[in-house]
Order: structure tokens, then C-alpha cells, then sequence
């Protein structure tokens, strides 16, 4: 067992694939894993458009392409699984596979789910792949991706939550606090933009492993894993 991680890349409000890894699901890693896709995916796209802009290519690829070209790229070391072969080759057109290949990229087609090295990732496009990542996930990140390059995260579920009267009634010794408003609450809340990102890893670097915030007049423990 490790903390199973699940990164969804989403499109619309649906999953486009996603990518399994094995001790992704820390609250600091699952926030840098997700950090660097969006980064990522904003400098796939400004690429992408230069070449159009230039003649190199014909057209700007379809978001789901651009979002899987990113993927390979952010998350070195991940692997597409077996079933998802020829899906990822009708994705790269000739025209965007040999531009990648310029670049000094392209995709990364491991043998089998199985020899897949769980750890850098496992990346699923298929139905039932995508399936057995979330079948397999203890936590999840979603990613949705926007035109233009953007990208935000939708979900993030990477830590837990419960009342202070709550946590304290099975804790035998008190927890440190850390006094931060409505910030993190905020967050689980809310989409997280990739600004947000760093403002969110320096919180969690100040905390002592637990934060305080205050959701109406519940007052809420935000424990990172």
C-alpha cells in the first residue's frame, strides 16, 4: 500500500485520462505534481501557437492532445498503458508527432500497466483504464484545462477534514495549531488557479502539520498528510 494518488485531467467536467501514482498522495506532492502539469500546459500551448504563428504547423491541436502532450512532459518518467497505444497515436497526428520529436519529446509507450513504473506514473486513456486508476486512488486531484493555455484545479481532496471538538475527543495528546483564517478552507473550496499553488505550499510549510480555519461557525481542523 502507499498514498495512491489519482491526477485527473479534465475537459468539460469529464475525465480525459488520468495518471496513477503510487506515493503521489501527500498533501506537498500532490500539490507539486498538479503545480507542474499547469505550469506545463500553459507553456505547451504559448509553444503550439508559436509554431502556427511560424508555419511549422498547420493549426493549434485539439485541447485533449495538447493536455496529453503536457502530461508526458510534466510528469517525466510516466508511461502510457498498453490498451491506450493506438489512442494516443490517433491523438498524435504526424504532423504533431514529428514537431514533438524535433523538440527532443515523444510519448512514452510502456509495455504493460503491469511494467509500468507506478511511482513516475501511470498514465490511462481508456475507459477501463481510467476506471482501474480511480478503482486504485486513496486521494484525487482534478485538473480542468481551459482555453488559452489555462488550467485549474477542481478537486483536491488531499487532506483531511474534521471538527476540532472531533479530532480532539480521539487524540490523546493535544495537536499544535496554526491560527489561518479562512485560508485553507477557502482553497478546499474553491478552484485553485496555479498562483494559488505557491501561496498554498507556503502555508502549509509554516504549519506545524495541522491548520485551523473556520468554515460559518464550525471551526475545522485541515490535517496534511
Amino acid at each position: 500500500m502507499g498514498q495512491r494518488l489519482n491526477a485527473a485531467v479534465v475537459l468539460g467536467g469529464k475525465t480525459i485520462f488520468n495518471c496513477y501514482f503510487h506515493w503521489g498522495a501527500y498533501t506537498r506532492s500532490a500539490l507539486r505534481i498538479a503545480k507542474s502539469f499547469m505550469e506545463e500546459y500553459a507553456h505547451v500551448y504559448e509553444m503550439l501557437e508559436d509554431d502556427v504563428r511560424q508555419g511549422r504547423i498547420k493549426a493549434m491541436p485539439n485541447r485533449k492532445t495538447m493536455a496529453l502532450t503536457t502530461a508526458l512532459r510534466a510528469w517525466v518518467g510516466s508511461g502510457i498503458d498498453e490498451k491506450a497505444d493506438l489512442t494516443s497515436k490517433r491523438l498524435f497526428g504526424d504532423e504533431l508527432r514529428s514537431l514533438l520529436r524535433k523538440k527532443g519529446f515523444d510519448p512514452k509507450i510502456v509495455p504493460s500497466a503491469v511494467g509500468a513504473d507506478r511511482n513516475d506514473g501511470l498514465i490511462c486513456i481508456t475507459e477501463d483504464g481510467i476506471a482501474s486508476n480511480e478503482k486504485a486512488e486513496e486521494y484525487r486531484v482534478e485538473i480542468e484545462i481551459g482555453r488559452s493555455g489555462q488550467s485549474e484545479i477542481v478537486r483536491f481532496d488531499v487532506w483531511n477534514m474534521e471538527t476540532i471538538s472531533t479530532y480532539e475527543e480521539d487524540t490523546d495528546e493535544k495537536p499544535e495549531y496554526l491560527e489561518v483564517g479562512t485560508g485553507v478552507l477557502k482553497y478546499y473550496r474553491d478552484s485553485i488557479i496555479p498562483q494559488r499553488v505557491d501561496e498554498i505550499l507556503k502555508l502549509l510549510d509554516k504549519a506545524p502539520g495541522f491548520a485551523i480555519g473556520c468554515k460559518a461557525e464550525d471551526k475545522m481542523l485541515v490535517e496534511v498528510i
